[in-house]
């Protein structure tokens, strides 16, 4: 069984969620980052082929209530590689711990099935900010991975940008907002999706 939890099962293609973000900058041309995130989405459909999902079989035409929630955690770290008195371009390294819980459930049939995943991926990161006055800035950053763990096959990018207050010389304070993709393919016999 194919499965795609947002045409198959009704989950919504978007989803705005607060996101947790401390920044360090220790010395002048280096960041360090951590970052969390948790996204749930859900959705009902009423199904048109078979799914086999953990370890149930869900006919066709079931009605199923299905929920997908995503956990991502990063830490990164990016060096300086340009710097003008306004200005800079960076390039950095970081480990995404990410989370996913899916949950398909028939309500008529009073039955449901979880399956869960947990991996760390290594992260590629190139960013950029300019100074808007002594204390204020724009920052922007781009990620990607692509991570292969057993089964579980995937990809993530994501793009932010953010307006920035230096609260003292090693930290600062950001509002911003960030699209966030990650897919994630699963080959197995009761999981293909």
């Amino acid at each position: 069984t194919e499965l795609d939890f947002e045409s198959s099962l009704g989950l919504s293609q978007r989803r705005n969620v607060p996101e947790v973000t401390l920044a360090f900058r220790p010395w002048e041309r280096h960041r360090f980052t951590l970052g969390h995130l948790r996204v749930q989405r859900s959705g009902t459909a009423a199904i048109s082929a078979e799914v086999r999902f953990a370890d149930q079989v869900f006919a066709v035409g079931t009605t199923l209530r299905s929920q997908l929630e995503t956990g991502v955690t990063s830490l990164d770290y990016a060096y300086s590689v340009w710097q003008s008195p306004t200005a800079e371009v960076t390039l950095g390294l970081g480990l995404h711990r990410i989370g996913l819980e899916a949950l398909l459930a028939s309500p008529s049939e009073s039955r449901s099935a979880i399956e869960s995943a947990r991996f760390v991926a290594p992260t590629l990161r190139l960013g950029g900010s300019a100074a808007l006055g002594s204390r204020w800035s724009v920052h922007g950053h781009w990620h990607w991975l692509r991570h292969q763990h057993d089964e579980y096959r995937g990809r993530l990018s994501s793009y932010q940008a953010a307006l920035q207050a230096q609260l003292s010389p090693q930290v600062a304070a950001a509002l911003g907002v960030r699209h966030f993709k990650l897919r994630v393919d699963v080959d197995r016999p009761d999981w293909v999706g």
